[in-house]
């Protein structure tokens, strides 16, 4: 099944880079990628210009005049532009795990919408993760600094394991010892 990548963007390059590096590190790589833009700067225009040269898929970059946030606008335009069967909608805030793809794609089914959840991270740590940061050692290192929230979402459990970690006795106890941990704005899927 043929897969498109469909990446929301608004001035945040930095971001997005990281992202698009994380697709296209995937252990089954998607068959495009399609940067929905809501007007950002050349900033971002130069930097997608960049990987796209890089790019052993195709990037494309659709863009729209910044008139106002019209992200639902700009994703809409991308998806109706994306070639794939299947599309995988992200942020450019959302590093990938590196079998996004693959698990989307194995688990795919006619009429049937698919979604994942996300390690929230803080912003000091935001400001230097990468695609290669996502590691369960990495990940519970920040964990333990109060810098990330949500990392048993990063794990690949037994699925009664998940069960027990998504309970409402666990999630009660999590939030009681470590209460100091927030929503960030840097996130990994």
């Amino acid at each position: 099944m043929k897969a498109s990548v469909i990446i929301t963007t608004y001035n945040r390059p930095e971001y997005l880079q990281r992202t698009i590096e994380g697709y296209l590190s995937q252990s089954c790589l998607p068959d495009e990628i399609v940067i929905a833009d809501d007007g950002s700067t050349e900033e971002t225009a130069t930097m997608i210009k960049k990987m796209q040269k890089n790019s052993n898929i195709k990037i494309f970059h659709i863009w729209h005049e910044d008139i106002g946030f019209r992200a639902a606008h700009i994703r809409n335009r991308a998806m109706a532009s994306a070639s794939g069967e299947y599309l995988i909608i992200s942020d450019d805030d959302s590093i990938p795990s590196s079998t996004l793809v693959e698990d989307h794609l194995k688990y795919a089914e006619k009429g049937y919408f698919l979604q994942g959840h996300r390690v929230l991270l803080d912003l000091r740590a935001s400001e230097s993760f990468s695609f290669g940061d996502i590691s369960p050692l990495k990940l519970t290192g920040l964990f333990i600094r109060g810098q990330a929230s949500n990392i048993t979402n990063a794990l690949r459990l037994p699925t009664p394991i998940r069960y027990l970690l998504y309970s409402p006795f666990f999630s009660c106890m999590c939030k009681t010892m470590f209460p100091f941990l927030k929503p960030a704005p840097m996130v990994i899927i």
